[in-house]
């Protein structure tokens, strides 16, 4: 079953970047959903069974939706930002869950990542200033906390550095987002 699941994740994602190019809306929309199913999927299969797991798939599926708002464009932006929000704390609490450790030396690049971030943007946010504000520190919090889970661990799992890449690589998009939308277009 893994075979077809990424075969089907690959081609949504071409035909999604496909849709993107062309700007065809019918055919961005179905394919946007299906790496994060896919993610799911994995999730659901491979990772523990345990409450770590569970929130992260709760946050796999509010990015998920926030991912399919976001391609209504400027009507559904703000409820997208929200719902990647709301799974960005889901992922806070699932990293907090398989490491309580503070480890706030971890946090450093991250949080000069975020106000080097917010300070390019924050002229071109308006109204926009305050949720960006918050979206940036929930972010950067995330990454910090996936940060702990590779820390000092002498049993480095597939899944906590999975978590450190993919949240890296999620503030490194929203990252680009962020400045193509509010600094000058990319």
């Amino acid at each position: 079953m893994f075979p077809f699941l990424l075969c089907l994740t690959l081609t949504a994602c071409c035909l999604f970047l496909f849709g993107l190019h062309l700007d065809l809306f019918w055919l961005r929309l179905p394919c946007k959903p299906i790496p994060h199913l896919f993610l799911i999927s994995m999730a659901y299969h491979f990772a523990p069974k345990s409450s770590y797991a569970k929130k992260l798939i709760i946050g796999l599926v509010l990015c998920m939706i926030g991912d399919f708002l976001l391609e209504f464009r400027q009507s559904m932006f703000i409820w997208g930002l929200l719902f990647f929000l709301a799974g960005h704390i889901a992922y806070i609490f699932a990293f907090i869950d398989r490491k309580k450790d503070l480890m706030l030396i971890n946090a450093i690049p991250f949080v000069i990542w975020g106000v080097t971030v917010f300070f390019i943007i924050k002229n071109g946010l308006g109204k926009m200033t305050i949720p960006v504000a918050a979206y940036t520190a929930i972010i950067c919090i995330m990454m910090w906390r996936a940060s702990t889970l590779i820390s000092n661990n002498k049993n480095l799992s597939f899944f906590s550095l999975a978590a450190l890449i993919g949240a890296v690589f999620f503030c490194y998009g929203d990252t680009l987002i962020a400045i193509n939308r509010f600094y000058q277009p990319i």
